[in-house]
């Protein structure tokens, strides 16, 4: 997208039930904003969301279901408040 900056409020559930392994729910990237509150993010594989660059902030945000909640890499800032980040439990 060409927008710099996404803020998002719930409540609601985003779902990604079809996700590959190593696939990201969402990915964030070239400095990018993204800001999730009172939002699920719920699936069953993969990663919930990779932080490549940019910036991101949880309040009040639950994810849960992925093989991993949030990655991130260099250059990256993540600021959470009230944050559930489950993950997926092996059987």
């Amino acid at each position: 997208l060409p927008v710099k900056t996404v803020y998002t409020e719930g409540p609601a559930t985003l779902t990604f039930n079809k996700l590959t392994e190593n696939k990201a729910a969402l990915t964030l990237s070239a400095n990018k904003k993204l800001y999730l509150k009172g939002i699920t993010l719920r699936g069953n594989n993969g990663i919930g969301i990779h932080v490549k660059a940019g910036e991101l902030r949880l309040q009040g945000a639950t994810i849960k279901g992925f093989d991993y909640g949030v990655i991130s890499e260099k250059d990256t800032s993540l600021y959470a408040w009230d944050q559930r980040i489950g993950y997926k439990k092996s059987i």
